[in-house]
């Protein structure tokens, strides 16, 4: 194995361990959010309506994102 494979094996393999950290940290943050709920209406007095819109902004921020990720492109693309 020459020294380029070497890199790019553990390039592999370093892309692969940020990108399953990341992964994680979103599922963390987006589906762990809810089961805070509870200490959220105990502490700061929230409604479940209250509570529940606080748990929905991340997911609706996802959302939004990927909506704008989406759309159609306006103007010239490079084509290069």
């Amino acid at each position: 194995m020459t020294s380029v494979d070497v890199t790019r094996t553990r390039r592999r393999w370093l892309v692969l361990a940020v990108g399953v950290f990341a992964q994680t940290a979103a599922c963390s943050f987006v589906y762990g959010l809810p089961f805070v709920v509870p200490l959220l209406r105990d502490s700061a007095g929230l409604t479940l309506a209250q509570a529940g819109a606080y748990v929905g902004a991340p997911t609706v921020g996802l959302l939004c994102t990927l909506v704008l990720w989406g759309r159609p492109r306006t103007g010239p693309v490079n084509a290069a």
